[in-house]
């Protein structure tokens, strides 16, 4: 990646992006939609799906920065700002008491939805450039 505006980064590169992170998104979901139904969900399994979401999320918001061109000492901070939609959910629980990984039937935003945003902005960055 680069921060010239001479040399912009590929399109490609944010084309990738984008199918990367729905790609993951859509199969964590079917991997743990067949953990429930089958039963057979696992404590190394668990901590595995988390590792490869911090590590597509850390992945998303480095981009994210990135495209939004955030000078060099904000892009690193932007990676701080991994799980915010999971430090979200945490707060709620924490004030009201329910915990709801779906959002749906709350009309709220969750982790799936941020991953739609993000990887549309990718794919728009992808479109139009930096």
């Amino acid at each position: 990646m680069s921060y010239s505006p001479e040399e912009p980064s590929p399109s490609s590169l944010f084309f990738l992006a984008a199918f990367g992170l729905q790609w993951f998104s859509w199969f964590d979901m079917m991997d743990g939609q067949r953990a429930k139904r089958l039963k057979c969900g696992t404590p190394i399994g668990r901590i595995i799906d988390e590792a490869g979401d911090a590590i597509q999320y850390t992945w998303g918001m480095i981009l994210l920065g990135y495209g939004l061109r955030l000078p060099p000492g904000w892009l690193h901070l932007s990676t701080s700002f991994v799980n915010m939609s999971m430090f979200a959910i945490e707060m709620k629980y924490i004030f009201t008491g329910k915990l709801e990984l779906t959002s749906g039937a709350t009309e709220d935003i969750g982790p799936v939805e941020m991953e739609l945003i993000f990887s549309t902005f990718y794919f728009f960055l992808g479109i139009f450039g930096v």
